[in-house]
Parts: C-alpha cells; sequence; structure tokens
C-alpha cells in the first residue's frame, strides 16, 4: 500500500512537472465492484482486527464497467477505506457503496467514527492538513491522502465529497463519469 501511494506521489510530482495531468495514467474500461472487492480483501484483516465490519453494500442493478485508471482508483479507495478504519471506534462498520447514476458511478465509503468538526470540512481536502480529533487518535500521519485522491478523481473528471457530523461518523463520496476518454 505505501509503495503504491509513493508511486502515485511521484506521478501527481511529475504530471505537476510537466503539465499534463493525464502523465502516468492507464484509462481502460474496468468494473467499479470488483475493484472495490480487491479493496475490501485488503483491508479485511484491519478490520476484523479493530473489530470493524467492513463490506460491499452490492447494488440491486449491475454497474456497467467505466474507463478509469484502476490503480489509482485502487489509490483513492484505499485512502478512503483506511481513513475510515483508523477513525471508526471499535465494534464499528465501514460500508462501500457504488451506484450507477445516469452518467456516472457513484462510490461512498460510510463510518460511524469520530467525525470531522464543521469548521474542518473546508480545509479537509487541503495537503497536510489533518483535524484536530484525528492526531489524538492516530499521531503519525502525514495529511496528504485526502489531497492526492481528490487530485486522483479530478484527473478522472469526476468529484469528491463528504458529509460528516463530529461524534456521528463521515461518510465520503466520489464520482467518475461514465463516458469514453477522448486521447
Amino acid at each position: 500500500s505505501n509503495g503504491k501511494v509513493i508511486e502515485i506521489i511521484n506521478d501527481l510530482l511529475n504530471a505537476e512537472k510537466t503539465g499534463n495531468i493525464n502523465w502516468g495514467y492507464n484509462f481502460k474500461k474496468e468494473s467499479i465492484v470488483k475493484l472495490i472487492e480487491d479493496v475490501i480483501n485488503n483491508f479485511s484483516s484491519i478490520a476484523l482486527k479493530n473489530n470493524i465490519n467492513l463490506y460491499l453494500a452490492r447494488p440491486e442493478n449491475k454497474i456497467p464497467d467505466i474507463e478509469m485508471d484502476f490503480m489509482k482508483i485502487n489509490t483513492v479507495l484505499s485512502i478512503l477505506v483506511e481513513n475510515a478504519l483508523n477513525y471508526s471506534l471499535n465494534s464499528g462498520e465501514v460500508i462501500i457503496t457504488p451506484e450507477y447514476k445516469n452518467k456516472y458511478i457513484q462510490v461512498s465509503i460510510k463510518d460511524r467514527g469520530i467525525g470531522i468538526p464543521q469548521e474542518e470540512k473546508k480545509r479537509i481536502f487541503s495537503r497536510f492538513f489533518r483535524g484536530k480529533n484525528a492526531i489524538k487518535i492516530l499521531t503519525n500521519g502525514t495529511g496528504i491522502g485526502l489531497s492526492i485522491a481528490r487530485n486522483i478523481i479530478k484527473i478522472h473528471e469526476g468529484k469528491i465529497w463528504l458529509e460528516s457530523e463530529k461524534g456521528k461518523g463521515t461518510t465520503f463520496y466520489f464520482t467518475i463519469p461514465y463516458h469514453k476518454r477522448h486521447k
């Protein structure tokens, strides 16, 4: 996981230097559900150790494959799931829900953890920012994960946002448009 994040950071830095935002991206039609299953499998032992139920809320309708960079979206999901697990209380749950909505795929990652105070929400995607209550629970961390996730979603022409209430949990959402990318 750390190796993947380092690779993504290097890609983002190189893309910033060259001015080509698609530098280092490999867009192919892939299954978002398969990707979510992979991420859940990668984090299942951490969830089990912390007594957190991590699962996929299976959609009622089939979700079509979507053009994306599998590894980059894996990184986004990994960042969001790891945060959800780190800031959840024991015996909680983390639910990942994919949906197909007309012109895009939307994924939500919901936890019942510590939540994000209202006054910190506007800075949550800033580089190196960490919330005060997050620092109390997990002292080590760079505060760069959500910034990386935002940049990856932006390059996918999607959106990322959150809903949260301090002490009641957080839900992160991201979308990826369902259209063929022009190379």
